[in-house]
Parts: C-alpha cells; structure tokens; sequence
C-alpha cells in the first residue's frame, strides 16, 4: 500500500456477517491480508460483536536498531517472536506513539507495558 510506504500504518480489518459465499469469503480474507489486517467471519449477532471489538484492538511494532520494523502485534494478543537483540516497541495508536526500550537474549521472553 502506498500509505504503508509513506510510514502511515494502515490496516483493513473486515468483517463479514453472514456472509455464505465461500469465494467472497476468500476475496475479503485476501483484501484484509493485502491490507495489514485481518477478516472476521461473523455468522450471528454475538460473533459480530466480538469481530467488531476486535477490530479496534491496538497494534505496536518492534523496530530494530536501525529503526525498522521487524514485526507487529496486537495489544494483548499472541506472542510475537523475534530473535535476540535490542528493540524499541512501538505503540501504534495515539499521538505521539508511545515507544519503550527492550533487550532480548537466546531464549528470554520479554513483556512490555505501555
């Protein structure tokens, strides 16, 4: 994406609600891929809810050394795997985003609270 290039996260979720079509159901996984985000199947009321909370969950970004972004997760979702060194963790909502430092070493897990 051309914003994505500019430095701007962007991220298209989308949330089918019952949707039947198995075609467009891949056409609208494969938007929400080629736009950084994820699609949600939603076949009743209580599952577009939950699509929807989902949605707006916030995401950071792990940057190395050199300022770039070795990968992304969402707040309080799975873990995210990177090999050992130092990074800073961005988090990608609000202004400015907050960033904090952190250290890895061979097999240390680490947590960072923003």
């Amino acid at each position: 994406m051309e914003l994505n290039g500019l430095g701007i996260d962007v991220q298209v979720n989308i949330v089918g609600f019952a949707v039947d079509d198995v075609m467009l159901k891949e056409t609208f996984r494969e938007w929400a891929r080629l736009g950084n985000g994820r699609y949600f199947d939603a076949g009743g009321i209580d599952e577009l809810k939950a699509s929807l909370v989902a949605t707006l969950e916030p995401r950071f970004e792990i940057l190395d050394k050199g300022g770039e972004r070795v990968a992304v997760g969402t707040v309080d979702g799975p873990p995210v795997e990177v090999e050992p060194g130092d990074y800073a963790v961005r988090l990608l909502h609000g202004s400015p985003p907050e960033e904090r430092s952190i250290t890895l070493g061979a097999g240390e897990e680490g947590v960072v609270e923003l």
